[in-house]
């Protein structure tokens, strides 16, 4: 085995950096070791000498390579650990929204960070009750999970009494907890658990901003009834958008749609709306569907955005410009505060907000002698 007597300097400088954070717990049994450019830099060195005291690490057994992804901490006490169990609680995974694919990330690193991921099954769009959701909950609690991450329910009648039920119930239980995308509350409340999410307050203001910025005075939201408490953040950031631009907002410029039948679109239209932000990607989708029928043109009549990015919003017959939600990082970071808040359960509660892309296609291009970068970074 190689001693650290062995070592150059500046090689046994990177090594004992490493015995360090593993010895500190600042680099738990499973996670990856910080990257050999970061490692360089940070210390001042070679990025060779960083990989030769990594090659060390692993002839020593400290350390594993996983090809293609990275080098780990291994455990070397001899004895296997219990890996943590997280359970997934996606109320409407299946309705196309960014709960899919945030998903896909988690299971992936599930390997990596040494967790299993469980999720006891998918429920039915908006007819969810409460007592399907607490029957998931007696499934947790039977395969011993260690935390559960919940994207509370929306877009049913009962969903903010049925949130606090599931929540109650966690609590008593005393069962780790990390909201995902957005609170349960009704907004403005703010709940005790952890959150991770974007900024939406910011969202809506750069999805106003981008209609400000081609010269229109009105632009419109869209919503539907009982929607997440994402979205009257982000209504509060449209508006205060074209308050800062001098434009006053109207309340009838805020619309609630049951329906997307032409019956239900044309009074919108009616009304004067050509600039509209839609609260996600799937109402937006089902608003140009609405539109069709009533033979109204995007965007030569009408222009539109969303939230989201949905794979199918890339695909769409008018390329719908929409706020994109950084998945494979949100999926990381949920997993980094659960696993935190599981070892460090009385840590206050954390708002993790991370940043987005205004992707801008061309439901929402007003003029076409305007240029735009296709991906505004914001």
């Amino acid at each position: 085995m190689m001693t650290q007597n062995k070592l150059s300097p500046k090689t046994k400088k990177v090594y004992e950096y490493l015995l360090h954070l593993f010895n500190n717990g600042n680099l738990p049994v499973g996670e990856q070791i910080p990257a050999e450019n970061e490692i360089a830099e940070k210390l001042k060195v070679s990025r060779p000498t960083v990989a030769k005291a990594i090659k060390i690490l692993v002839q020593e057994g400290k350390a594993y390579r996983k090809s293609g992804v990275g080098t780990f901490l291994k455990d070397s006490s001899g004895t296997k650990k219990r890996k943590k169990i997280i359970g997934l609680l996606f109320p409407l995974i299946g309705r196309g929204e960014i709960f899919h694919p945030i998903t896909e990330e988690i299971a992936k690193l599930s390997e990596t960070l040494n967790f299993s991921l469980i999720w006891g099954g998918q429920f039915n769009g908006a007819d969810i009750t409460g007592t399907q959701m607490e029957q998931m909950i007696d499934f947790y609690v039977e395969q011993k999970v260690d935390g559960i991450l919940l994207a509370p329910m929306e877009l049913t009648k009962n969903c903010f009494p049925i949130n606090k039920k599931i929540i109650n119930k966690l609590d008593q239980l005393n069962i780790p907890i990390v909201l995902v995308d957005g609170e349960y509350n009704e907004f403005p409340l703010r709940s005790k658990y952890d959150l991770v999410g974007i900024d939406n307050f910011r969202a809506g203001y750069i999805s106003a901003e981008h209609f400000i910025r081609q010269g229109e005075k009105r632009i419109d939201f869209l919503r539907q009834p009982f929607m997440a408490q994402t979205v009257p953040q982000r209504i509060m950031g449209y508006q205060q958008a074209l308050l800062h631009s001098g434009i006053k907002p109207c309340e009838n410029w805020i619309h609630t749609i049951h329906n997307f039948s032409a019956e239900d679109i044309f009074p919108i239209i009616n009304a004067g709306a050509k600039n509209i932000i839609c609260a996600n990607d799937n109402i937006a989708m089902q608003f140009v569907k609405g539109l069709a029928q009533l033979d109204i043109r995007i965007p030569k009549d009408v222009r539109i955005s969303g939230f989201d990015n949905i794979e199918a919003a890339r695909y769409f017959p008018i390329a719908l410009t929409t706020i994109a939600q950084p998945c494979e990082e949100l999926a990381k970071t949920i997993i980094n505060v659960m696993l935190s808040r599981i070892k460090n359960p009385d840590l206050p509660a954390r708002t993790v907000m991370l940043n987005f892309e205004l992707k801008i296609r061309e439901s929402s291009i007003i003029n076409k002698n305007v240029c735009f970068r296709k991906t505004v970074l914001k």
